[in-house]
C-alpha cells in the first residue's frame, strides 16, 4: 500500500489497469491467484470515461480458461461505483467490500487475506456435453448461506476409434468384415480410410464404418490393420490399429515310406487321415439329410397336389392338374392383387429371413443390407448396404445393381456381385418365373412371377412381323 503515489485530482482509468493486471496474474499457478481492486473513485479523467477496455471486457478476460482469475473489489469513500465493482467481483468468482473511510481497510484486507489463505479445492468429473456451461457452488456454513456462480467452457471430445470386428490378435483365414465404431466430437467425418501394414485396403464414407477384406494375396503371418478417420480436407481426426494373423486354411497330408514307423511325418499322416475319416462320415451324414429332406417334399409335394385337386372341386367343379406348364399349390393362391411377383428367400445368414415369401408391389425395390431398402438383409455381411433393384418396364420386372462410388469418384458395383441362374449381372436384366437370384456369396432368392410375363407363352403386339411382299401380319406361335 505505501508503495502507491497517487496524485490528487487525477484521473481514473480503472478498466484498464484492472484489464492489464488480469494478463500479468495469467502466469501465475490457477487456484493460487487472485486481483485485488482497491478504488476510491468511477472509470473518468477530466470528468469522462478514460479507459479503451470495458468492465464488460475485463470480466471476459477474468472468466476465459487461461486467464480465469477472481477479482475481489474493494470501494472506498462515498464516490465509487458500488454496482458495477460488485459486478465484476460477482461474476468473476471474487467479492465487493465497501469502506466509507481509511480506518476500516484494515480489518477489511485482515477478512480478504484469511478468505484468501483457506481455499477449498473441489474435483468433479462433468458429463455435460462440450459448449458454455454455468457452474454453480452453493456454501452452507453455520446457518450461513452463500453462492457462487461462472461461465465455464467445457472442450470437445476428441474423436476416437475402436475395433468391432476383427478382435485384435484375432485369426483370419479369409475374406473377413473390418467395422469400426467412433466416438467423440470434432469436425464432420469425410470418410474412414483402412489400411493394411501400411497400404490403403479401401475406404467407407458413411456409418457404421466397415469394408470388406480380402487378405488372401498376402503372406501368411502378422497383419496390420489401421483405421483411420479424415475430415473434407484429408487432414487426419483420430487412427487406431489392431494386429491380426492371416493364417489361410488348408489341409495337407504327408506322405511316409511304406514300413516306416516312428519316421518324421507319421504324426501328420495319423492326423490327415484321420481328417479324411471325419470328412467322409460328415459326408455320408449330409448325404443322408439330403434324401431326408428329398424325401420328406416329395411328400408333401404330393399332399399339397392333392389340396389343390379338393380346391379345384370345390371352387370351380374340376380339378387343375397345371396352370401356366407347371403344378401350382396352395401357396399359390395367397399373393395379394398387387403383387407383381413375389422373392422367396431360399438361403440367408439370418435365419429369420430363411422361406420369408415376400412380395413386390412397388415399380422399385430395392435391396440392401442397410435400413432404408425395400427388402432388407441386416445380417448378410457379403450383401452391400445398397446391392440391388427390382424395377417394372412396360409390365416387365428387371434385376439390376445398385453402382456406388469410391472415394476417386469411380463407379462399382457391389463387392460380390449379383447373379441370376448363376450368371453374372451386369446390366438391367429380366426377370422369369423360377429365376434363382443370388446376392453376394450366400443369400439365394427365388423369383415367382404372379401376373403374366410379356414374351413368355403369348406374342405381344411388339412381336409383329411382315411376312414376304404380301405384307401380311405374322402374330407368331402361341401355346394353346
Amino acid at each position: 500500500m505505501e508503495l502507491i503515489q497517487a496524485a490528487p485530482g487525477a484521473g481514473t482509468c480503472l478498466y484498464d489497469a484492472a484489464y492489464q493486471t488480469v494478463q500479468l496474474t495469467a502466469d501465475q499457478p490457477a487456484g493460487r491467484r487472485a486481483v485485488i481492486l482497491l478504488t476510491d473513485g468511477v472509470d473518468e479523467a477530466g470528468g469522462k470515461p478514460c479507459s479503451f477496455y470495458t468492465a464488460d471486457e475485463v470480466i471476459d478476460l477474468a472468466s476465459a480458461g487461461k486467464t480465469r482469475v477472481p477479482i475481489y473489489t474493494i470501494g472506498l469513500g462515498s464516490q465509487v461505483d458500488g454496482p458495477t465493482l460488485e459486478r465484476i467481483s460477482s461474476q468473476t468468482g471474487g467479492r465487493y467490500q465497501y469502506s466509507p473511510g481509511t480506518t476500516q481497510l484494515d480489518a477489511l484486507f485482515g477478512r480478504l487475506s484469511d478468505e484468501l489463505r483457506s481455499q477449498y479445492v473441489l474435483h468433479y468429473t462433468s458429463t455435460a456435453a462440450p459448449g458454455q456451461h454455468t457452474l454453480t457452488l452453493k456454501v452452507n456454513y453455520q446457518n450461513a448461506q452463500d453462492e457462487v456462480s461462472s461461465s465455464v467452457e467445457l472442450p470437445a471430445l476428441p474423436y476416437s476409434i475402436a475395433f468391432i470386428a476383427p478382435a485384435d490378435e484375432a485369426e483370419v483365414s479369409g475374406p473377413t468384415t473390418i467395422s469400426v465404431t467412433i466416438s467423440g466430437q470434432g469436425a464432420p467425418i469425410q470418410k474412414v480410410q483402412f489400411l493394411a501394414n501400411g497400404v490403403s485396403i479401401g475406404s467407407d464414407s458413411e456409418a457404421p464404418y466397415e469394408l470388406e477384406w480380402d487378405p488372401t494375396s498376402l503372406e501368411t503371418g502378422k497383419v496390420f490393420l489401421e483405421a483411420i478417420a479424415q475430415d473434407a480436407g484429408g487432414t487426419e481426426l483420430a487412427r487406431s490399429g489392431i494386429t491380426v494373423t492371416y493364417q489361410p486354411s488348408e489341409i495337407t497330408a504327408t506322405s511316409q515310406p511304406s514300413g516306416a514307423t516312428g519316421a518324421p511325418g507319421s504324426e501328420s499322416k495319423k492326423l490327415s487321415t484321420t481328417t479324411i475319416i471325419l470328412v467322409s462320415a460328415a459326408s455320408l451324414v449330409l448325404l443322408g439329410v439330403v434324401i431326408a429332406v428329398l424325401l420328406a417334399a416329395g411328400k408333401r409335394r404330393r399332399r399339397e397336389k392333392e389340396q389343390d385337386k379338393q380346391w379345384a372341386t370345390i371352387v370351380g367343379g374340376e380339378t387343375q392338374e397345371e396352370v401356366g406348364g407347371e403344378d401350382r399349390t396352395i401357396d399359390s393362391f395367397t399373393p395379394s392383387e398387387n403383387a407383381l411377383a413375389v422373392l422367396v428367400i431360399l438361403q440367408s445368414d439370418d435365419p429369420a429371413m430363411l422361406h420369408q415369401r415376400i412380395e413386390i408391389t412397388k415399380s422399385v425395390t430395392t435391396l440392401g443390407r442397410k435400413a432404408d431398402n425395400d427388402v432388407i438383409f441386416a445380417k448378410d455381411s457379403p450383401v452391400s448396404r445398397h446391392h440391388a433393384v427390382i424395377e417394372e418396364r412396360s409390365g416387365q420386372l428387371f434385376l439390376s445393381e445398385v453402382l456406388s462410388a469410391d472415394e476417386s469418384g469411380r463407379t462399382k458395383p457391389p463387392a460380390y456381385g449379383t447373379f441370376i441362374n448363376g450368371k453374372r449381372v451386369e446390366d438391367a436384366t429380366p426377370l422369369r418365373d423360377g429365376d434363382k437370384i443370388q446376392l453376394g456369396k450366400r443369400v439365394q432368392i427365388q423369383f415367382e412371377a404372379v401376373k403374366p410375363i410379356a414374351g413368355e407363352g403369348e406374342r405381344t403386339m411388339d412381336q409383329l412381323t411382315t411376312s414376304g411382299d404380301e405384307k401380311t401380319m405374322d402374330f407368331g406361335a402361341t401355346n394353346g
